[in-house]
């Protein structure tokens, strides 16, 4: 398409369950601000909302899968979402001496 330059930064809560060694289920609900690249998306507020599921597979490596919504303010955009990411988690980047 004929996009060009778009962009959105948002605030949320993610709320989240251990439900077995290594499984975790969350759900998560976020208010974004966006625009620009001719995408209709109202007065420019999204609200979304995603529920999934995390496998811890070794120490500090995921694999997430989750399914969502997001919506413009007034509803003039709407988008489904499924999301399958590798995810790496460490305690800090900096290692101290």
């Amino acid at each position: 398409g004929n996009i060009g330059s778009y962009a959105e930064g948002g605030l949320g809560v993610k709320l989240g369950a251990n439900i077995a060694n290594n499984i975790n289920i969350y759900t998560q609900g976020d208010f974004i601000v966006a625009g620009g690249g001719d995408i209709e998306v109202d007065s420019g507020f999204l609200l979304s909302c995603r529920a999934g599921t995390s496998i811890g597979l070794v120490d500090g490596v995921f694999v997430d899968l989750d399914y969502g919504v997001t919506r413009s303010s007034q509803n003039s955009f709407k988008a489904d979402t499924l999301i399958l990411k590798v995810r790496f988690e460490t305690d800090t980047i900096f290692k101290s001496n």
